[in-house]
């Protein structure tokens, strides 16, 4: 789902199809050593045209990325009937976010 948000993304900021370069880590604990299952991205700050042509994305919107990510997170749990409906908006209200920085 992740890699296909990023996708998406990319696709509507360059307005062709990109791939982008994306390494994931999955992490289990927070800082305490507590159970905090969570996914660390190293995202590349553009993506290969179907020519292999590197093009660069400018921004990223991490805030929107997170809200697109967590809708789809969402529809997909509901559709698994993991999570009901009615609990969709509470889900939201707390769980999905983007932390990004920009290389120095």
């Amino acid at each position: 789902m992740a890699v296909n948000t990023l996708t998406v993304y990319f696709r509507a900021m360059a307005e062709e199809a990109l791939t982008p370069g994306i390494i994931v880590s999955i992490q289990t604990f927070g800082d305490r050593l507590n159970f905090h299952p969570h996914l660390h991205f190293l995202v590349s700050e553009g993506g290969a045209d179907g020519a292999a042509a590197f093009h660069k994305v400018s921004r990223f919107e991490e805030r929107r990325l997170g809200e697109v990510f967590g809708h789809e997170v969402v529809a997909f749990l509901i559709r698994k009937e993991l999570l009901s409906p009615k609990k969709r908006r509470g889900f939201l209200s707390g769980g999905v976010r983007v932390l990004g920085s920009q290389p120095r």
